[in-house]
């Protein structure tokens, strides 16, 4: 039977709190007393961020169980084109190539090409299945017990806030703060850090926002961005191989022995596969160089495209220092229908449709 639309209650001014932590063991009892009411109400019941997070943030998706966040789902074929691009010349390489350059040549090519391939799978999956840096909405952060605080200490801004009159969060960006780079973000509805930015795709306000890359379908950002580059050198060095591979079992073949296929068919196949795979190559390595420099500078691609300076205070001392993620896609949350909440108007109160 399918749960009820529910709505997500969590006091953010005038009532009187207690609740136990529901993340910890005892996630079945949880009690609030709201001016002499009941809380929960009948008909309550726990769901964990990840399976209400369409009512509570963007159009990431999360997948086995809330452990990987991705993109959203319009960034399907991209995704195909990039994995097709790695196992179609990584397939051919192995079904014809692999063994004789294992027996003539040296095994050493093929294992190193082995491993350059699990590298970039494995370096693929981590970026796109990794929370980028996703700033929680207030809704979600006024769901979660001592989250704003935490989101406040990342971020470098003060808690969220909420009006108790229309319950919406307040704009607390000043003269000053928008001089150092802070932002107010009205989709999300909340002040952003320096060099953070909203997401079009993802439809959230992701930290030290880089690109959104559709190839990988994520956010390319702070907490994934070090997968991205190991990706992209991974990916080259593997390119550079299994194009060198080709080219040495080619001449191989060349040289009056025999081909596992006819001339012409090898001939298209190679045509097919490397041309493809020389053009994909060079593109890639012109990307990779890129990105490298965008390392050792400390910037992204949106503050270059764009033009935009960076004071040295926003800057951190490394690309490489991630942080922890924001979302609690783990962290229950209590539910409740909204019919049972009528007789309870007291506090502030986020409708999930």
């Amino acid at each position: 039977m399918a749960a009820p639309s529910a709505e997500v209650r969590r006091d953010v001014s005038a009532v009187s709190i207690e609740m136990t932590d529901v993340s910890s063991s005892n996630k079945s009892s949880a009690s609030l007393h709201v001016q002499g009411s009941t809380w929960p109400p009948p008909g309550a019941y726990m769901k964990r961020v990840h399976e209400v997070w369409p009512q509570l943030g963007g159009r990431n998706r999360f997948l086995c169980g809330g452990r990987c966040v991705t993109g959203p789902r319009h960034d399907f074929w991209f995704t195909c084109c990039a994995w097709s691009s790695i196992v179609a010349p990584c397939a051919f390489y192995y079904a014809f190539c692999a063994r004789d350059l294992w027996v003539q040549l040296s095994p050493l090519l093929p294992i190193l090409t082995a491993a350059l391939a699990v590298l970039s799978i494995l370096l693929l999956l981590l970026t796109a299945c990794t929370d980028p840096g996703i700033i929680p909405r207030p809704q979600l952060q006024c769901a979660i017990h001592g989250l704003p605080l935490q989101v406040a200490q990342v971020c470098g801004t003060p808690p969220v806030q909420v009006d108790p009159t229309t319950l919406q969060p307040i704009n607390p960006l000043t003269e000053e703060l928008h001089a150092a780079g802070y932002r107010w973000c009205p989709t999300c509805q909340l002040m952003r850090p320096p060099r953070a930015s909203h997401c079009r795709e993802c439809d959230n306000c992701v930290l030290r926002f880089d690109h959104h890359c559709p190839f990988v379908n994520n956010c390319v950002a702070q907490r994934n961005y070090p997968y991205f580059v190991g990706f992209l050198v991974s990916t080259g060095l593997l390119g550079l191989a299994v194009f060198l591979g080709m080219g040495l079992w080619s001449s191989y073949i060349a040289g009056d022995h025999k081909a596992p296929i006819s001339a012409a068919a090898l001939r298209w196949v190679l045509i097919g596969i490397g041309v493809p795979t020389a053009s994909l190559l060079v593109a890639l390595l012109g990307l990779t160089t890129f990105h490298v420099w965008l390392t050792c500078h400390g910037r992204t691609t949106k503050e270059v495209f764009t033009g935009r300076q960076v004071n040295a205070v926003a800057k951190p001392p490394s690309w490489f220092e991630r942080g922890s993620s924001l979302i609690c896609a783990h962290e229950s949350l209590m539910m409740c229908p909204p019919a049972a909440l009528q007789p309870q108007q007291a506090g502030a109160q986020f409708a999930a449709p």
